[in-house]
């Protein structure tokens, strides 16, 4: 039984990378990587952690999964490369979906690679053209693509080795959860 568990533990996180690679796929895009300004809100306020308008260069990734966490049953929120940020979606009993947000500031729906056994359909997040790409790193993988503008965009990926469609509705949830308070550009 608690080799079975292992077994499953290590396919999880083979998955998690593999989707992690592949939906990280992009052009090299000229340039200087600079770090993100800080921009707490107000305690209370609803904002989220960047104003309207001021780009994605701006955004804490972590702060918004902190931010949804009291919503949804997130736990070992991490940081992940400059541009993206991981957590669990625990479901109890030692079942957790692999949940990650990442930003692609020079890459828009448009840019969006699928993978070879993707599904994708168009959908509406938050008034927000969107994508919603079934498998995008195998059979357990779900991603939620989000129009920032023609040109940027940001990814809500859940794996979930037991179910599809639950790794499907933990990434449209969060991307439900987030998608408002993101910038327009």
């Amino acid at each position: 039984m608690r080799r079975k568990k292992t077994v499953q533990n290590v396919r999880l996180v083979a998955l998690a990378l593999l989707a992690s690679a592949l939906s990280a796929c992009s052009t090299v895009e000229p340039g200087t990587a600079t770090p993100a300004t800080s921009n707490p809100a107000a305690p209370g306020s609803t904002a989220g952690s960047a104003p309207a308008g001021s780009g994605l260069a701006d955004l804490e990734l972590c702060a918004d999964f902190e931010r949804v966490a009291g919503q949804f049953p997130l736990v070992e929120i991490k940081k992940r490369e400059p541009e993206s940020c991981v957590g669990k979606y625990d479901l109890g009993d030692d079942n957790r979906i692999t949940v990650r947000m990442s930003v692609f500031p020079t890459l828009g729906l448009s840019k969006a690679v699928p993978g070879p056994d993707s599904e994708v359909s168009n959908i509406t997040i938050a008034g927000r053209a969107a994508l919603l790409d079934r498998k995008p790193a195998g059979a357990t993988s779900c991603a939620v693509r989000v129009e920032v503008s023609e040109t940027a965009r940001v990814d809500f990926v859940g794996v979930y080795h037991a179910s599809l469609d639950q790794a499907c509705d933990a990434a449209t949830a969060l991307a439900n959860a987030i998608t408002p308070t993101l910038p327009t550009e």
